[in-house]
């Protein structure tokens, strides 16, 4: 994980293999997070395209559906996780760099695209995943992993993050509150802490909080910072608070 050291305990795991049985009921919180995640990778699609399909714009389009997909091993069963995986490849498959490509190949990658969001809007409105043939993926990390701690006002978000860094082989918990987050940590601290800057109580109101904890001496861990925005304020007010980092949203685990 960028920003932490192998000095303080955050090192990967290699993740264990495991399988999951297809056509999953689906829990109400995960119906929400693959009808967010649709509507994302529409508007990821339609970034890159209005780009011409410009470099950057194809390499936070392919970040964001490899994460899609570790998401949906973990959370939705291996059809979805195999339709993004699928689409990962055609956009590698593609190497498009500022170029106006094809529009043949344009147009079959984007019925690409919309297929898999149309499949995960399906499953979040029926509440149940596509059947498929079993396979093996990443699973949840063993006992010994790491544990990181998530903060975030939007449990979709926050519920996203978690699920990818348990599929990087961390043991990852996360909160909506942080109220919540400081119980949990009475009884034991994360190696990490990944936070929203501006959760609970408007714009640097989850930095406020970090500072508070550090000076009680009851948060010792790194932290990682979160935020809608890029500006340099937004960076330097999360060096003050004790950050080692911080990240645009939305961010991919591998990327932290």
């Amino acid at each position: 994980m960028a920003g932490l050291s192998s000095q303080e305990g955050v090192m990967p795991l290699e993740p264990l293999p495991a399988s999951r049985e297809p056509g999953l009921v689906l829990r109400d919180e995960d119906r929400t997070l693959l009808s967010t995640l649709a509507s994302d990778l529409r508007r990821h699609w339609q970034r890159a395209r209005s780009s011409h399909f410009e470099a950057a714009e194809m390499v936070d389009l392919r970040m964001f559906v490899r994460g899609l997909a570790d998401t949906c091993a973990q959370a939705a069963g291996f059809a979805l996780a195999g339709q993004a995986q699928a689409l990962d490849t055609a956009l590698r498959e593609a190497g498009w760099s500022g170029k106006r490509p094809d529009p043949a190949r344009a147009q079959a990658l984007g019925e690409r695209v919309e297929a898999l969001a149309a499949a995960l809007s399906q499953s979040a409105s029926t509440g149940r995943t596509p059947e498929s043939a079993s396979m093996t993926v990443a699973a949840s990390a063993p006992a010994s992993a790491p544990r990181v701690f998530l903060v975030d006002s939007e449990p979709a978000q926050a519920k996203f993050l978690s699920l990818q860094l348990a599929a990087q082989g961390y043991a990852a918990e996360s909160f909506v509150d942080w109220d919540a987050l400081v119980h949990a940590m009475a009884s034991r601290q994360p190696a990490a802490l990944i936070a929203d800057i501006d959760a609970p109580h408007g714009v640097f109101g989850g930095a406020d909080q970090v500072s508070e904890l550090r000076r009680a001496g009851k948060l010792l861990c790194p932290v990682l910072f979160l935020s809608a925005r890029a500006d340099s304020r937004t960076k330097l007010i999360a060096l003050r608070a004790g950050g080692v980092g911080s990240f645009v949203k939305p961010v991919a685990a591998p990327e932290l």
